[in-house]
């Protein structure tokens, strides 16, 4: 079967559809030997921009005005203004696809081959930061009113659905794990039975439905669960070899397979990467006893949560996550926003513990070198930034998820031994780790007694891996980025004038972290020392138009900002409030993105 007959969908935060499509556009164009291998079956979604709020003029004392024919209420100065969403209708499937917010459809061409596809994909996979999961594609069902109007279409493609897992997701599933070592392959293999488990999201949350997300999940379930033709699947929420996912938006669900690797197991808010491959190794040992019979539910109920759930993001990096930590992939978009391709220096003032510095060294590793300065009033948070922004951490933990071990680039040589070592670390911890009896397991002593069943060669292992990439550190050409954090106040920072060439920087909403009185005083003074701090232009202010409206033009010099929050209004007026002494230039009209149900707007900044 051709590329062109299978569909994928790429997900991730709502919002950022733009540098997401852009990013694989450039990667499928550096991977191409000839033509264009890939043909976008979606649209950019148009971003939702800020809207200026009515303000209902003062009334003089005594004054009645009546209220003209068809005339809109207005809001008072208080009170916001409630912006509605009207429901968008599409005549069809295909055309739904084409205005989904928060995923991207796409397709090979039949030029391409098999091999091309699949190596196209891990790097879509493991190394693009703002792509939350890769899909492949089942059907799309009109769903408006009720859950019951996905049976229909769910009878008509139920046949389809069975040959493509069995076929094509495992066949696809079976050439990923080749590209990398067995110790990360899933030996929970389709062929030898499904175990699956429906997953919803609901991609916009500010249109009213009549049900969730969760009931679209459990309905598809049953609906498998039930048909005669998928008898021999299993319903299992954790040791699941085939998760089947669903976006719903608008009038439509998508359902998709995906191809993604799990994240791995939760373990506290602190990276722990040996416990946490250990408890997948053990998850994925189950499941396969499970499948096979040799263990059985009903002797063993501690099963049912024995293995904590999944971290909520994929090939994390951070060693510390912080309380109102930003999610990586939005962060990953930010530092796409502000083009980093003739920056030195990049500032975030309220970096927390380091995401935004994090994901900017992530896409500066291997590139350029870039110092990196972050600032927080916690002592625990600038402790935390140095943790998180240490290169050649960064770049262990990367090789472990296998995040830079499909690639041509130059550097890819140099890393291979340490890979080679890396993975016989994994093939011990999970020979180790399948040797404990799964018996003497519970929740809470899960941690303990894998730990036991580790030992000491496994820490000794892992500690001549860390030797080996320290060793090999000096021969590639890591980025020598240099990343300093301080405590200081983010309106009283100590460098010098026109000395930063980008500041990145997720502000206090007013919600998680400060309040609304705060920020009214708060947000002039940032944006002055954020003008005082910027370099100066020195070339053009335009710079691409549409959909990468973000790159600068070429010989375009001078500082950006790019900033987060969700007082939208409150930035705007305080724009306005210093635009005498700080004349910045709104690079784009600010726009949201979906951050966990609140939708912060994007204010690209540049200064003149």
């Amino acid at each position: 079967m051709s590329g062109c007959d299978r569909t994928y969908w790429l997900v991730f935060p709502s919002g950022i559809e733009d540098v997401v499509r852009h990013t694989v556009e450039k990667d499928v164009v550096r991977s191409a030997e000839g033509g264009e291998p890939v043909q976008f079956l979606s649209n950019i979604a148009e971003k939702r921009v800020f809207v200026r709020k009515a303000v209902r003029r003062p009334k003089e004392k005594n004054e009645k005005r009546p209220k003209m024919e068809g005339e809109e209420p207005v809001a008072s100065k208080d009170v916001p203004a409630r912006k509605t969403i009207e429901r968008k209708t599409y005549a069809s499937a295909e055309e739904a696809m084409q205005h989904l917010r928060g995923a991207l459809f796409f397709h090979f061409q039949d030029s391409v081959s098999f091999e091309s596809e699949v190596a196209l994909l891990d790097r879509i996979i493991h190394q693009h930061r703002c792509v939350e999961k890769v899909c492949l594609h089942l059907f799309s069902s009109p769903c408006k009113e009720a859950v019951g109007e996905i049976d229909e279409p769910f009878a008509t493609h139920k046949s389809a659905i069975r040959q493509i897992v069995m076929s094509q997701l495992h066949s696809l599933q079976q050439a990923l794990y080749q590209l990398h070592d067995e110790a990360y392959a899933v030996r929970h293999r389709i062929d030898e039975g499904v175990s699956f488990r429906v997953t919803a999201v609901r991609k916009d949350k500010s249109i009213p439905c009549s049900f969730k997300s969760t009931d679209v999940a459990a309905h598809l379930g049953e609906l498998i669960a039930e048909d005669e033709l998928f008898a021999d699947w299993q319903v299992n929420m954790l040791y699941y070899n085939v998760e089947v996912y669903v976006v719903h938006d608008e009038h439509f669900v998508h359902v998709g397979v995906s191809l993604s690797p799990l994240p791995l197991p939760r373990c506290g808010r602190e990276l722990d990467l040996t416990s946490q491959l250990a408890m997948e190794f053990e998850r994925d040992f189950i499941g396969h006893q499970l499948q096979a019979g040799a263990l059985h539910p009903s002797t063993s109920p501690h099963l049912k949560a024995l293995i904590p759930r999944g971290s909520s993001h994929r090939n994390e990096v951070r060693l510390n996550k912080g309380e109102n930590s930003m999610h990586p992939a939005l962060a990953a978009a930010l530092v796409a926003y502000a083009d980093l391709t003739d920056a030195t220096t990049m500032l975030d003032p309220f970096a927390g513990s380091g995401t935004v510095l994090v994901e900017t060294l992530m896409a500066t590793l291997f590139s350029k070198s870039l110092v990196l300065l972050g600032s927080d009033l916690s002592s625990g948070d600038t402790l935390m930034i140095r943790d998180n922004t240490d290169a050649e951490r960064i770049l262990y933990y990367s090789l472990v998820q296998e995040m830079f071990t499909s690639t041509s680039e130059s550097y890819a040589p140099a890393l291979l031994p340490v890979v080679e070592r890396i993975r016989k670390w994994k093939a011990l911890i999970h020979a180790k780790t399948i040797a404990v009896d799964v018996q003497d397991l519970t929740p809470e002593n899960l941690v303990q007694r894998l730990s036991e069943g580790l030992g000491e060669e496994v820490q000794q292992e892992q500690k001549a891996c860390e030797a080996m990439l320290k060793k090999v550190c000096r021969q590639i050409p890591l980025a020598s980025s240099l990343a300093l954090s301080m405590r200081c106040d983010a309106v009283k920072l100590p460098w010098k004038h026109n000395t930063i060439d980008r500041i990145i920087s997720d502000l206090p909403f007013g919600r998680r972290c400060g309040n609304h009185k705060e920020n009214a005083s708060l947000y002039p003074l940032i944006l002055k020392e954020c003008y005082r701090l910027l370099t100066p232009p020195s070339g053009p202010s335009e710079g691409e138009s549409g959909d990468r409206w973000w790159e600068r033009g070429k010989g375009q010099t001078g500082g950006r900002a790019v900033l987060l929050t969700i007082e939208g209004e409150l930035m705007m007026n305080s724009l306005e409030l210093v635009k005498e002494e700080c004349p910045f230039h709104l690079v784009t009209t600010p726009f949201t993105l979906d951050m966990g149900g609140l939708f912060p707007y994007v204010f690209v900044l540049e200064k003149r």
